[in-house]
């Protein structure tokens, strides 16, 4: 099964679960096999990705990188394991930027 999702950040550290809407929250806990995150292309800033509400632009996991106009898609940040789980992610970024994610269950 896959399952995606677009979640608007707002500037702060948020819980990837906590932006997902209410009536999908009942999957967080499905395991996934791979979680991606992509920023959306008219997005100039970049985003990160953490483990904990520690996460910044200084202190993170993996770095989503912006996309300048003409330019390519960036890589998305892929993670692949048995057990992950969208409630163990946080995200921070630009406020009103977009990201996208692709979550494939196992």
């Amino acid at each position: 099964m896959v399952d995606h999702y677009s979640i608007t950040l707002d500037g702060t550290a948020q819980q990837v679960s906590d932006v997902i809407p209410a009536a999908d929250r009942k999957q967080l806990d499905v395991p996934a096999l791979s979680v991606q995150f992509e920023i959306q292309d008219d997005d100039t800033n970049a985003a990160y990705v953490g483990g904990d509400d520690t996460v910044s632009a200084t202190d993170y996991g993996t770095r989503i990188p912006p996309i300048a106009a003409g330019e390519p898609l960036a890589v998305p940040r892929i993670f692949q394991g048995v057990k992950l789980r969208l409630r163990e992610f946080w995200i921070i970024g630009t406020a009103a930027d977009v990201v996208h994610i692709l979550v494939v269950r196992a």
